[in-house]
Protein backbone atom coordinates (compact mmCIF):
# COMPACT_ATOMS: atom_id res chain seq x y z
CA UNK A 1 0.00 0.00 0.00
CA UNK A 2 0.88 3.56 -0.40
CA UNK A 3 0.51 7.01 0.50
CA UNK A 4 -3.12 8.00 -0.62
CA UNK A 5 -1.68 10.38 -3.10
CA UNK A 6 0.11 8.50 -5.39
CA UNK A 7 -2.12 7.86 -8.50
CA UNK A 8 -1.47 4.50 -10.71
CA UNK A 9 1.65 6.77 -13.06
CA UNK A 10 4.43 4.40 -12.51
CA UNK A 11 6.31 7.73 -12.70
CA UNK A 12 4.68 9.05 -9.49
CA UNK A 13 4.93 5.30 -8.36
CA UNK A 14 8.55 5.28 -8.68
CA UNK A 15 9.35 8.99 -7.37
CA UNK A 16 7.14 8.05 -4.26
CA UNK A 17 8.55 4.31 -4.01
CA UNK A 18 12.17 4.79 -4.61
CA UNK A 19 12.80 9.60 -3.54
CA UNK A 20 9.86 10.78 -1.85
CA UNK A 21 10.68 11.43 1.85
CA UNK A 22 14.09 9.61 1.95
CA UNK A 23 16.47 11.75 3.25
CA UNK A 24 18.87 13.89 1.13
CA UNK A 25 21.85 15.47 2.57
CA UNK A 26 23.92 16.53 -0.71
CA UNK A 27 23.55 20.00 -2.13
CA UNK A 28 22.92 18.73 -5.60
CA UNK A 29 19.59 16.26 -4.54
CA UNK A 30 18.66 19.01 -2.18
CA UNK A 31 18.47 21.57 -4.60
CA UNK A 32 17.33 19.54 -7.31
CA UNK A 33 14.09 19.04 -5.06
CA UNK A 34 13.75 22.71 -3.78
CA UNK A 35 13.52 23.75 -7.45
CA UNK A 36 10.58 20.88 -8.17
CA UNK A 37 9.13 22.29 -5.63
CA UNK A 38 8.90 25.61 -6.42
CA UNK A 39 7.89 24.96 -9.97
CA UNK A 40 5.10 22.57 -8.56
CA UNK A 41 3.51 26.05 -7.03
CA UNK A 42 -0.03 26.19 -8.82
CA UNK A 43 0.50 22.71 -10.57
CA UNK A 44 0.48 18.91 -9.93
CA UNK A 45 3.76 17.36 -8.84
CA UNK A 46 3.13 14.45 -11.53
CA UNK A 47 2.88 17.73 -13.98
CA UNK A 48 6.92 18.24 -12.56
CA UNK A 49 7.77 14.92 -12.61
CA UNK A 50 7.20 14.62 -16.45
CA UNK A 51 9.41 17.95 -17.05
CA UNK A 52 12.24 16.65 -14.58
CA UNK A 53 14.48 15.13 -16.89
CA UNK A 54 14.36 18.62 -19.19
CA UNK A 55 15.11 20.51 -16.07
CA UNK A 56 18.09 18.71 -15.77
CA UNK A 57 19.30 19.42 -19.28
CA UNK A 58 17.99 22.89 -18.98
CA UNK A 59 19.67 23.82 -15.48
CA UNK A 60 22.98 22.09 -16.45
CA UNK A 61 22.42 19.56 -14.79
CA UNK A 62 22.50 21.16 -11.76
CA UNK A 63 25.80 22.31 -11.31
CA UNK A 64 25.02 25.41 -9.21
CA UNK A 65 28.15 27.51 -10.41
CA UNK A 66 27.01 27.73 -14.46
CA UNK A 67 23.11 27.73 -13.33
CA UNK A 68 24.01 30.84 -11.11
CA UNK A 69 25.82 32.50 -13.87
CA UNK A 70 23.08 32.49 -16.08
CA UNK A 71 21.54 35.37 -17.92
CA UNK A 72 18.50 36.85 -19.51
CA UNK A 73 19.25 35.48 -22.55
CA UNK A 74 19.08 31.73 -21.11
CA UNK A 75 15.86 32.95 -19.50
CA UNK A 76 14.22 33.90 -22.67
CA UNK A 77 15.45 30.59 -24.57
CA UNK A 78 14.14 28.29 -21.54
CA UNK A 79 10.58 30.51 -22.39
CA UNK A 80 10.54 29.26 -25.76
CA UNK A 81 11.19 25.87 -24.78
CA UNK A 82 7.83 23.90 -24.37
CA UNK A 83 9.73 20.14 -22.19
CA UNK A 84 10.02 22.85 -19.51
CA UNK A 85 7.51 24.72 -17.16
CA UNK A 86 7.46 28.54 -19.08
CA UNK A 87 7.45 30.97 -15.93
CA UNK A 88 9.40 33.66 -15.97
CA UNK A 89 9.49 34.57 -12.26
CA UNK A 90 10.07 30.71 -11.02
CA UNK A 91 12.80 30.29 -13.74
CA UNK A 92 14.34 33.33 -12.41
CA UNK A 93 14.18 32.17 -9.02
CA UNK A 94 16.07 29.03 -9.79
CA UNK A 95 18.78 31.10 -10.91
CA UNK A 96 18.63 33.53 -8.06
CA UNK A 97 18.56 30.50 -5.63
CA UNK A 98 21.72 28.92 -7.10
CA UNK A 99 23.48 31.95 -6.39
CA UNK A 100 22.38 32.22 -2.72
CA UNK A 101 23.34 27.96 -2.53
CA UNK A 102 26.76 29.25 -4.06
CA UNK A 103 27.64 32.24 -1.56
CA UNK A 104 25.86 29.42 1.53
CA UNK A 105 28.80 26.96 0.31
CA UNK A 106 31.83 29.07 0.97
CA UNK A 107 30.65 28.91 4.71
CA UNK A 108 28.87 25.93 5.17
CA UNK A 109 26.88 23.12 3.41
CA UNK A 110 23.27 23.47 2.29
CA UNK A 111 22.43 20.86 3.98
CA UNK A 112 23.81 22.61 7.25
CA UNK A 113 22.52 25.65 6.42
CA UNK A 114 19.28 24.00 6.42
CA UNK A 115 20.19 22.95 9.76
CA UNK A 116 21.03 25.69 11.60
CA UNK A 117 17.39 27.60 10.59
CA UNK A 118 15.37 24.04 11.56
CA UNK A 119 17.28 24.37 14.80
CA UNK A 120 17.00 28.08 15.36
CA UNK A 121 13.00 26.89 15.80
CA UNK A 122 13.57 24.02 16.99
CA UNK A 123 16.24 23.31 19.17
CA UNK A 124 17.46 19.83 19.46
CA UNK A 125 16.24 18.98 16.29
CA UNK A 126 16.00 15.04 15.16
CA UNK A 127 14.73 13.64 11.32
CA UNK A 128 11.20 13.15 11.25
CA UNK A 129 10.54 15.41 14.13
CA UNK A 130 6.41 15.72 14.40
CA UNK A 131 7.34 19.54 16.21
CA UNK A 132 8.82 20.50 12.18
CA UNK A 133 5.22 21.94 10.44
CA UNK A 134 3.81 23.89 8.38
CA UNK A 135 4.10 26.78 10.78
CA UNK A 136 7.80 26.48 11.72
CA UNK A 137 8.17 26.63 7.52
CA UNK A 138 6.53 30.12 7.22
CA UNK A 139 9.80 31.06 10.18
CA UNK A 140 11.77 29.26 8.27
CA UNK A 141 10.90 30.61 4.59
CA UNK A 142 10.66 34.19 5.61
CA UNK A 143 14.85 33.88 6.96
CA UNK A 144 15.10 31.97 3.47
CA UNK A 145 13.86 34.98 1.96
CA UNK A 146 16.18 37.65 3.66
CA UNK A 147 18.67 35.18 3.18
CA UNK A 148 17.85 36.10 -0.86
CA UNK A 149 15.81 32.95 -2.06
CA UNK A 150 12.93 33.47 -3.78
CA UNK A 151 9.61 30.85 -4.60
CA UNK A 152 10.26 29.75 -1.29
CA UNK A 153 6.52 30.08 0.45
CA UNK A 154 6.16 27.92 3.65
CA UNK A 155 3.99 25.17 1.49
CA UNK A 156 6.30 25.14 -0.96
CA UNK A 157 9.15 24.71 2.07
CA UNK A 158 7.10 21.68 3.91
CA UNK A 159 6.75 20.12 0.76
CA UNK A 160 10.56 20.13 0.00
CA UNK A 161 10.82 18.84 3.83
CA UNK A 162 8.79 15.81 3.13
CA UNK A 163 10.39 14.74 0.00
CA UNK A 164 13.93 15.38 1.21
CA UNK A 165 13.38 13.38 4.46
CA UNK A 166 13.33 16.07 7.32
CA UNK A 167 9.66 14.61 7.81
CA UNK A 168 8.06 11.42 7.73
CA UNK A 169 4.58 12.30 6.05
CA UNK A 170 4.19 8.88 5.04
CA UNK A 171 0.49 7.62 5.09
CA UNK A 172 0.35 5.27 8.37
CA UNK A 173 -0.57 2.63 6.40
CA UNK A 174 1.83 3.36 3.90
CA UNK A 175 4.25 0.12 3.15
CA UNK A 176 6.79 3.00 2.62
CA UNK A 177 6.35 4.55 5.95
Amino acid sequence: MRCHWVNHDPLYITYHDNEWGKHKTTTHLLFESLTLELMQSGLSFLTVLKKREAFKQVFFHYDLEKLSMATSNDIEKWLSDASIIRHKKKLEAVIQNASVVVQIEKNQSFYDYLLVLINRQLPNFELNDPRLDLDISRHIAKQMKRDGFKFVGPTTLYSFFQATGFINDHDEACDFN
